[in-house]
């Protein structure tokens, strides 16, 4: 019997209890030999194990390595030898090797299940490393591999199929699914994650091959992908033919004025809005993982729309919403709505507020960055209302302030 802790994204991390019996450990009398050949009540002994087992379970949610904004769920799963009566009793079998050596595969495997201080998005990215590597093995039918094999031949032949690689299927829960080309950032962390590993094997007495080391992704960064205040305001205006363009468009629209990730405004709850902020947690951000950002005059029209009991908005896929904001872009007659997509929301609120002219310090409050050289110590509780009145007022007066920005830029330019 293990405990099986699930954050429902196909994370799992499964716990053994370290107990093992089985029914002919029982005697006809309802009693079980104890370790030291003492009988005692049944009951009693299924009272005990129970308690350890919640300790086990405890253990393992204290290790921190679930997705944001995980729900955990508890189960108790018997196995069954055959000839045997199955009863609710734990047993051992399912257990991480101690020492897996030149193993790749099983050292992923330990650093997934040993506790660390890494973040939830880091450990969702050993997850996914796993996964990809996993398949991408299998593929080239290599029964085993060491880290003496990630050779540079080896390395550029993963990240190709990281790349470029779309005739590759899986089944995921009975479905059938086509694998996804990953971007230059998310490979990059793939190969950055291999050589913290094979780093924290030198000194052992496993060989690593240098190229782990070597070898590296040149990252692309895309144009980040803003609208303006008069791209928003078209988005705005535009019809929304069904129910689910309706909450797509109230959705994206939120983001905008909000500057919330997908993951957050998916797991927002009623509440979690409170005395005009939206608290919420940052998954990227080990410094700041909860952010307070200010509720201004159009995301409060879009919280009381939905305000509700329990979660804020229904369910929706974050490839749906991506689709259906090209689309509803598009209809709007916004320039270059295929590079419109749910991040842009993100980053239209940062634009919005340094349109207004914020300073670094609220900007990175709203949104949850590190405030890098500012010391955040001289920022009080009071300082966090002076934000919200800030903003509060910058979003009742936008129009006002952007033109008077504007014209001070007009004026600027002709002097220059």
């Amino acid at each position: 019997m293990f405990v099986k802790l699930t954050d429902g994204r196909g994370v799992t991390l499964r716990i053994p209890t370290g107990i093992s019996i089985y029914s002919n450990h029982f005697t006809k009398k309802g009693k079980v030999m104890s370790a030291d050949n003492e009988s005692v009540e049944k009951n009693t002994f299924l009272d005990d194990m129970k308690k350890n087992i919640l300790d086990v379970y405890l253990k393992a949610k204290n290790q921190g390595v679930l997705a944001d904004e995980a729900y955990i769920k508890e189960k108790v799963k018997p196995r069954k030898r055959a000839g045997q009566k199955q009863i609710n009793a734990p047993s051992d079998h399912f257990k991480v090797q101690q020492n897996p050596g030149n193993n790749v595969m099983e050292q992923i495997q330990r650093f997934i299940v040993t506790p660390n201080n890494h973040s939830e998005s880091y450990m969702r990215g050993a997850h996914q490393l796993k996964q990809h590597l996993g398949r991408f093995l299998e593929i080239r039918e290599i029964d085993a591999l060491s880290f003496v094999d990630l050779s540079h031949f080896f390395l550029q032949e993963y990240n190709h199929y990281l790349e470029k690689n779309k005739t590759d299927k899986y089944l995921h829960k009975g479905k059938e699914f086509r694998k996804q080309c990953l971007k230059s950032g998310t490979r990059s962390k793939h190969f950055q994650f291999l050589g913290k590993i094979a780093k924290s094997l030198r000194g052992s007495s496993i060989e690593i091959n240098p190229a782990v080391f070597e070898f590296g992704v040149t990252e692309v960064n895309e144009d980040s992908r803003h609208l303006d205040w008069e791209e928003l305001k078209l988005f705005m205006a535009v019809d929304a033919s069904n129910r689910q363009e309706i909450l797509t468009k109230d959705i994206f629209t939120f983001m905008c004025f909000s500057g919330l990730r997908v993951t957050a405004v998916q797991n927002l709850n009623n509440k979690d809005i409170s005395r005009g902020f939206i608290e919420w947690v940052n998954t990227k951000s080990r410094k700041r993982p909860t952010v307070y950002t200010t509720i201004n005059r159009y995301s409060a029209t879009i919280i009381k729309k939905y305000r509700a009991e329990g979660k804020l908005f229904p369910n929706i896929l974050q490839s749906y919403l991506n689709e259906k904001v090209k689309i509803l872009a598009e209809r709007a007659g916004i320039e270059n709505p295929h590079k419109i997509k749910n991040h842009t929301g993100r980053h239209t609120y940062n634009n919005l507020l340094r349109s207004m002219g914020m300073d670094i310090y609220i900007r990175n409050s709203e949104l949850g960055h590190s405030h890098g050289n500012v010391n955040e110590d001289v920022y009080s509780s009071d300082e966090t209302e002076k934000r919200k009145a800030v903003v509060v007022d910058g979003f009742e007066r936008i129009e006002e302030i952007l033109a008077v920005r504007a014209m001070k830029a007009i004026t600027l330019f002709d002097d220059i």
